[in-house]
């Protein structure tokens, strides 16, 4: 029992010890947008969510390409800083935003028109401070717990063309959605099943199970404004 309270004791105070060093709290607006060789721009909205006096957001911006969208082999390529090479500008790459503020990032792709939908992640992540050494000598460990949340905009960038082909193969409650087009496509907002959604990117495969056997009438979506339906039968 005595063991026991000592090393309690020595949790707690290294936890006394510990310096905790954070970022200041962000917020992304949208979080998801569509660039096509027609419409090549999106305005980005961070705020700093701190209020009053509260911290200046120091925040990063970085390109990353997405490998295989919306398959278990998904994967993310930070991209080289030349946009001419990459085909999509950020700007700026860096922001200063005082507490209660908001600042405008722009998306802008300069790249050749696509035979089919790509997909980007633009990451907005708060620089945090240095932390602190635990101790007063210079002997003592440098130690610490950050807490950073970024936020990932996922930049598909289209075809001008859009030909969207999705089926749906049916054996009971279990359903095999393929996307054989070249967009993307929302299935979603279905009767019976109403909480059923998943998204296909160009090439995916997904399987997923409905909650009854009855015939569904969903809702197909390409773009915001271009919805129709969907049978599953």
């Amino acid at each position: 029992m005595q063991q026991l309270f000592k090393s309690l004791c020595m949790i707690f105070s290294l936890c006394a010890l510990l310096s905790f060093a954070y970022a200041s709290t962000i917020t992304v607006n949208p979080l998801f947008a569509s660039l096509t060789f027609k419409k090549r721009y999106q305005d980005i909205q961070v705020q700093n969510a701190e209020s009053g006096k509260g911290d200046t957001a120091y925040v990063s911006i970085s390109i990353y390409r997405v490998n295989h969208p919306g398959m278990p082999d998904q994967s993310f390529t930070k991209l080289d800083d030349n946009p001419y090479k990459i085909g999509l500008i950020v700007t700026p790459n860096k922001m200063v935003i005082p507490s209660g503020q908001m600042r405008i990032a722009r998306v802008l792709y300069i790249g050749k028109p696509v035979d089919a939908d790509v997909l980007y992640e633009v990451k907005f992540t708060p620089v945090s401070g240095n932390l602190v050494a635990i101790g007063q000598d210079k002997t003592n460990i440098a130690a610490g717990v950050e807490l950073v949340i970024a936020y990932g905009v996922g930049i598909l960038v289209r075809p001008v063309d859009l030909n969207p082909n999705v089926t749906a193969v049916r054996d009971g409650k279990k359903v095999t959605l393929s996307n054989t087009g070249n967009t993307t496509v929302s299935i979603g907002h279905c009767t019976p099943d109403k909480y059923f959604f998943v998204r296909l990117y160009p090439g995916n495969v997904k399987h997923v199970t409905l909650k009854t056997d009855s015939a569904q009438t969903c809702k197909q979506e390409i773009l915001q404004n271009q919805v129709s339906k969907f049978e599953i039968k």
